[in-house]
């Protein structure tokens, strides 16, 4: 439906002949009216949900007046796994999927692990953390550029320590978790403090806390912007020359800033978009060049029999767990390189792979390829569907070919599930390309 906000004194608008359009529900208050359209008895709520939702503003994630206390201790009561008590509406209205998987992973907390599990201080940086991201997202949106949001592990391929990105989907809500295997263990969640990771901002990051270093006072602040979120804050009296500060002291605070500088100089890697560390000449992920580096190399015009010092051996055919396929991705009438998509319409293809132009509508070529031509067949005689392992356990990440017919539909068998054909993506090593680069399947 839709909603018209307008003054009391004035009538309702009348609606131009011949329209769809009903009016469903006036709410009449003392200044102004709401004119509801086109909104079902199941679409209208009773002051009493209203009610409920304004109980809840001190508890939303960037409200002004946070009530942290109480959000923490609604999360300690949950008994369910992070995945879903983060994204509980009651407990902190506002946490979506993004600031949840952004919110676990900054603060290196694996999302399987019980929140009620958590040390009272893990619990807290949690809060803190997606709070912090919740307040730039924000800021970001309203300013027109909330795509700029860097997002460390949703969307994204590998994580800055380099370790490709799992995804689990499970729980209540079924939605899809990005995190890092490595940085988000269980037994790292479950350490009273978090251990500092390089490549990441928000792993510096600790609960508020203020303490008293040599007659100055070191704030630590955990929702500040992501480039201040490391910085410690000393007063004016210890910052006139270091007086008050031991030399540990005065260490620790370079080594933050240091740590700070070398994440703002990271590059972006032009084939998988992740973000290096500013010493790797080469992307930690897809071993694709430094664009600086490329040109210097064509510059030097070395030799065709010297080898590349750089150049990484080749590669196994199959694809490791997580990492993707490698496949190689042709060229459309546009000359440039097609995108890997997956049908998402209902029919006989749904699921397949296919290459298409990699530019808007209004500008494509129109490019299809089908790209499991050298897919197995199951027994339905059909393309074997390229898929993912997404439920939590040791074959998390893995690629396995499956029967395309849905379930409920009778194959070959006629039991109603396909044929059930089965086989993991390592079976089948004439799929791939050795050379080619991994590609990230679509889900």
């Amino acid at each position: 439906g839709s909603q018209f906000v307008r003054d009391a004194a004035v009538a309702p608008r009348a609606l131009p002949t011949g329209s769809r359009r009903r009016l469903s529900l006036a709410l009449e208050l003392d200044t102004l009216a709401v004119d509801l359209y086109d909104c079902g008895p199941s679409t209208l709520r009773t002051l009493r949900y209203l009610a409920t939702v304004e109980s809840r503003a001190g508890r939303d994630i960037i409200a002004a007046d946070f009530d942290r206390r109480a959000v923490v201790e609604r999360l300690r009561a949950d008994p369910r796994p992070a995945y879903d008590a983060l994204m509980d509406q009651a407990s902190c209205p506002g946490v979506g999927n993004v600031i949840k998987c952004e919110a676990l992973h900054g603060a290196a907390i694996a999302p399987t692990v019980r929140l009620a599990e958590l040390p009272a201080a893990r619990l807290v940086l949690l809060v803190d953390v997606a709070r912090a991201f919740a307040q730039r997202w924000h800021q970001l949106c309203r300013r027109g550029a909330g795509h700029r949001i860097h997002k460390g592990v949703y969307g994204a391929t590998a994580c800055a320590c380099g370790t490709p990105i799992s995804l689990v989907r499970a729980g209540e809500k079924n939605r899809i978790t990005y995190f890092c295997p490595r940085c988000q263990t269980r037994e790292a969640s479950l350490t009273a403090t978090m251990a500092r990771r390089g490549g990441s901002l928000l792993g510096w990051l600790q609960p508020t806390h203020t303490t008293a270093v040599g007659g100055a006072a070191v704030h630590g602040e955990g929702g500040e912007a992501e480039a201040e979120s490391t910085a410690v804050v000393v007063s004016a009296a210890a910052a006139g020359g270091g007086g008050g500060l031991t030399p540990e002291q005065r260490g620790r605070i370079a080594r933050k800033k240091a740590a700070a500088a070398r994440a703002r100089r990271q590059w972006a890697c032009a084939q998988c978009t992740l973000r290096n560390a500013a010493q790797e000449r080469r992307c930690t992920a897809c071993r694709t060049r430094r664009p600086e580096a490329a040109a210097a190399a064509s510059a030097r015009k070395r030799p065709a029999d010297t080898p590349d010092p750089h150049t990484r051996p080749a590669p196994a055919a199959t694809a490791s767990a997580g990492v993707g396929v490698r496949l190689v991705a042709p060229r459309c009438k546009c000359s440039a390189s097609t995108k890997l998509q997956r049908v998402r319409k209902a029919g006989q293809t749904h699921g397949r792979l296919f290459w298409s132009c990699p530019k808007r509508q209004q500008q494509s070529c129109g490019a299809f390829i089908w790209a499991d031509a050298t897919f197995p067949r199951c027994a339905c005689k059909k393309k074997a569907l390229l898929r993912r392992v997404l439920k939590p356990g040791p074959t998390n990440g893995r690629y396995f070919f499956s029967c395309p017919v849905p379930s409920g539909v009778s194959g070959t068998g006629g039991t109603g599930r396909g044929c059930g054909f089965f086989s993991w993506e390592s079976n089948h090593a004439a799929c791939w390309d050795r050379n080619a680069a991994q590609i990230q399947i679509p889900l």
